[in-house]
């Protein structure tokens, strides 16, 4: 979620609290079967069905997008009154469509964005970096799912940040 990502003096990202990621063997179970633990508007399908099982680095991929998809258009993927509406949502139905609420948005963007929060998770990003890749991609405009010529841009993350409407990229004093 996005109070999980902080952002350094160098524009430089990290991620936080990692508590709730999967839990590794505690005596004879890793987890107990079918509780659910997360924030409900950026938790996968599979996890919002209670299946820690199918919970992986796919799953990060798609949380990721969800934290996209807040950046670029100012609402959850999905919302309710309550956590539990907001499961049910997110379990029976797609998000609301970017364009409704940014019509400007790039297609490509969208793009991005669809595929990290693909329901099925063969059709998600095989891995984070395939995700950077492409965000990467965009901003030196050239075609999604392209190989990155060369090194990052140590300036990726500020240039993204001006794309997402975020603050302007400071400079360390």
């Amino acid at each position: 979620k996005p109070a999980n990502i902080i952002i350094d003096r160098n524009a430089k990202p990290w991620l936080m609290d990692f508590g709730l990621a999967k839990v590794t063997q505690i005596g004879d179970s890793a987890y107990v079967k079918g509780v659910i633990m997360g924030t409900p508007y950026y938790m996968p399908p599979e996890q919002a069905l209670g299946d820690m099982e199918q919970v992986d680095n796919l799953s990060d991929i798609y949380s990721l997008g969800a934290v996209l998809y807040e950046m670029v258009s100012g609402y959850c993927p999905y919302t309710g009154k309550t956590p539990d509406e907001v499961l049910a949502a997110l379990v029976k139905d797609p998000p609301e469509p970017l364009l409704s609420h940014v019509p400007s948005l790039p297609t490509e963007v969208v793009s991005i964005i669809e595929k990290a929060m693909a329901r099925e998770k063969a059709k998600r990003y095989p891995m984070a970096k395939h995700l950077a890749d492409d965000i990467e991609n965009y901003l030196n405009e050239r075609p999604l799912n392209e190989e990155p010529r060369g090194a990052r841009s140590k300036s990726m993350w500020g240039r993204l940040k001006g794309l997402l409407g975020g603050a302007p990229e400071s400079k360390p004093t």
